[in-house]
């Protein structure tokens, strides 16, 4: 087998290949050439590892690959009809310029995360990343209403469309989504959007703020958001409202609070706690019951996001090795789609 590098460059050019640590990293500047290092890497036995920007690569364990794969090149938005609420895009596009674009049609983009500038929506995609809007909106994978998404070998695929009322069959982009590209490469995806809120309401309070917590538990308040996150000496609240001006103004009586910010300032500073608060690098994830909070909260170290509902931690920091979940039916799924073993397997 000839040096990957090599190989590299001249499928696509010296000036398209760089490095990502040891690996050389190929950056297409089309679909055409990604699928034609796939099938390049099929011929040579090669393993590629998917990323968009890179920043999720500490969340899945590490993995051999012969070559990085970005699809950063890869961007644009192909199609937004702001009336049917649906926005497609090609997998590098990033979520704060998807954001800005659909702000602008007063819609409201799931998901909501951290450094949202970084992060690709082919990367969010295929990472599984659930916002800290997860409570109101549900998971990420709810909202993918369909993918385009290059093989191992090389062949495209569709599944789903552009449409939230689709035809019927398997919907393989939920099985895509999430699957840290072990699966495909995502080239293009159909995110379903929200009507944008009325009115922002931001509030930042000390403490693990239960009567909150208890509060979007028993339905009584539904905040676009509601975080904990880790300080020095404990816990702080971080709770966006979002909605008509009534229902604002009933929530902030219900809880005796009143507003710390409103409008762009309010959700600046939701962007600012999300930055602040969620781990950068390798993190374990941790959920448990309403119940189990208190446990969970005592151990947590370092900087660490907990989101309500099913009770979600993530905590900076890799989890043990023998406390990682054995995924069999992962890898036989795994065999199925990929079975040349181009893509790098998650853990």
């Amino acid at each position: 087998m000839s040096d990957p590098r090599t190989l590299l460059e001249r499928e696509i050019g010296a000036a398209q290949v760089s490095s990502l640590g040891a690996l050389p990293l190929a950056e297409p500047r089309d679909e055409e050439q990604l699928c034609a290092l796939l099938r390049l890497a099929t011929r040579e036995h090669l393993c590629v590892l998917p990323l968009g920007f890179g920043t999720k690569l500490a969340w899945r364990a590490s993995s051999v690959a012969d070559f990085a794969l970005t699809t950063r090149a890869l961007s644009g938005i192909v199609e937004y009809e702001p009336d049917e609420g649906v926005i497609t895009a090609r997998a590098g596009t990033t979520l704060a310029h998807l954001r800005a674009r659909t702000a602008a049609e007063r819609h409201w983009l799931t998901p909501f995360v951290a450094r949202e500038e970084r992060t690709s929506l082919g990367g969010a995609i295929s990472a599984g990343q659930s916002g800290l809007d997860r409570l109101r909106f549900g998971p990420l994978r709810h909202h993918v209403l369909g993918l385009r998404v290059a093989l191992g070998d090389g062949t495209v695929v569709k599944s789903g469309g552009r449409l939230v009322k689709n035809v019927t069959g398997y919907d393989m982009h939920r099985l895509y989504t999430g699957a840290h590209g072990s699966l495909c490469v995502v080239l293009e995806a159909s995110l379903r959007l929200f009507s944008a809120p009325r009115r922002y309401a931001w509030l930042q309070v000390p403490g693990e703020g239960r009567e909150w917590l208890e509060a979007a538990w028993r339905g009584a308040i539904r905040p676009l958001i509601l975080a904990l996150g880790r300080v020095e000496n404990g816990w702080e609240l971080g709770v966006l409202l979002g909605g008509a001006e009534e229902v604002v103004a009933e929530e902030l009586a219900l809880v005796q609070h009143a507003a710390t910010l409103e409008g762009e300032a309010a959700l600046t500073a939701a962007r600012t706690f999300a930055n602040t608060h969620t781990p950068e690098g390798a993190c374990t994830r941790l959920e448990c019951l309403p119940t189990g909070l208190g446990e969970l909260l005592s151990r947590a170290r370092g900087r660490c996001l907990v989101l309500p509902g099913v009770v979600t931690a993530q905590i900076e920091g890799a989890p043990p090795a023998a406390e990682r979940p054995q995924r069999t039916l992962d890898r036989r799924i795994k065999q199925a789609l990929d079975p040349h073993g181009v893509l790098a397997e998650v853990g």
